[in-house]
Order: C-alpha cells, then structure tokens, then sequence
C-alpha cells in the first residue's frame, strides 16, 4: 500500500487500516509505478503472460450487466414459444408463469429447520 508522506504523517492516523484508495494522489505515483513494475516483473518470470500486454497490464473491454429483467446471462434460456411447447403436453401441461409457491419455499423450510426446539420442562 503506498504511503503518504512518513510513517507520522497526519494522513496514516486517519487511516490505520490503509482502506482509503490513495490511487490517484500525486505523492503515491512513484510507488504505485513500482508496484507495478514488480508484479508484472514477477508474472513474466513466472511465464504467467494472460494478463499481460508487453510490459504493461492488458485492456480488457467494458462489460455491461444484461438488461433489467430479462433473461439474457442465464445459461438456459425460455424460448419465446415455451408456453404453446409446455401446453401440448396434454394434461401433463402447467403454466409457464412463476407464481409464488409455498411448496418451493426452500429457503424458507430450511430457515424454519434451523431455529432451535424449545424445551418443554
């Protein structure tokens, strides 16, 4: 963690935990370049090169998270005709509308499991 100013500096005793990012301050450049130069020194010896672009860390684009409610991310998604798919199954066919359901309340059952017995005496 770089270190601003000496050991006594104001700063240090405001921060004890070194939580505050300190990043972007002009006292911390040297040691951050140093840092830097270190671990990617280490990785190269190492023959570790992913995350490395020549000496320098690699650009990875930005991601964005999928749209609010959809299913775009999941590892299987609906098709848009599931509902006419599910209801040519007969009599074996259900909604494919979630409802809330007390029976797949799993959370819920294993909470209520978890609580301590009371004792009877």
């Amino acid at each position: 963690m770089p270190v601003r100013g000496n050991s006594h500096s104001p700063r240090r005793y405001n921060d004890p935990l070194e939580i505050e990012n300190v990043i972007d301050e002009p006292t911390c450049s040297g040691q951050l370049k140093t840092l830097k130069h270190a671990c990617i020194e280490r990785f190269q010896l190492d023959g570790y090169t992913e995350p490395l672009d020549g000496d320098d860390w690699k650009r990875f684009p930005e991601t964005r998270p999928p749209a609010q409610y959809t299913d775009d991310g999941l590892l299987f998604q609906d098709p848009e005709d599931l509902q006419k798919e599910i209801d040519s199954l007969g009599k074996y066919a259900r909604s494919s509308k979630f409802t809330k359901d007390s029976r797949f309340d799993l959370l819920g059952k294993l909470c209520d499991v978890s609580q301590p017995k009371k004792k009877v005496f």
